[in-house]
């Protein structure tokens, strides 16, 4: 059997304060760990090439379409010490698709990220399909998003509010914050 190696680090929360309880995983396997109250991590039994992390924390997210969340790590035979992954909290958009100033009812709501904070920095442009559908009123709401920056587009045959279709919207974290 190949000898197991292992990977450590932290988890930190948006504004950098350490994620206790948090839990890390490695993708397409069994090795899991918790976070202890400094927010470090150590994962042990993993074989030598490439891996990729993931934490989730209650409260946070980890950003991004499951291709691309998490983070990638080449295990070698020296130890992995000093891996930092930084969970996100969520942010919400809610709106209202209207056409000649009436509601729009199923028009289907996507999103495209000019760019959002996964765990590891900055992620590559991203798209989300069809994530939401508009009530009878027009209105859609869209939570747990990942931070960043992105322009809302409605996909639905209609001509659209020009603020909703044009302008960019940035994804904040909502105003309630959890205790780290």
């Amino acid at each position: 059997a190949p000898p197991k190696r292992s990977v450590s680090g932290g988890v930190l929360g948006p504004d950098a304060r350490a994620s206790a309880g948090a839990t890390v995983g490695v993708r397409a396997s069994n090795v899991r760990g918790t976070t202890d109250d400094r927010g470090r991590f150590m994962l042990i039994g993993l074989t030598e090439g490439a891996h990729v992390l993931d934490a989730s924390a209650q409260g946070f997210i980890s950003p991004g379409p499951e291709a691309l969340r998490g983070l990638a790590v080449e295990v070698t035979q020296q130890p992995l010490t000093d891996v930092e992954l930084r969970l996100r909290v969520p942010g919400t958009i809610s709106g209202k698709i209207l056409a000649g100033g009436r509601p729009v009812q199923g028009a289907r709501i996507g999103l495209y990220y000019l760019f959002a904070d996964g765990l590891g920095g900055r992620l590559e442009p991203f798209a989300l399909d069809h994530i939401a559908t508009s009530s009878a009123a027009g209105t859609f709401t869209l939570s747990d998003l990942a931070p960043g920056r992105l322009p809302l587009e409605p996909l639905h045959t209609l001509a659209l509010v020009g603020s909703l279709r044009d302008e960019g919207a940035a994804i904040r974290p909502s105003a309630a914050r959890p205790v780290l």
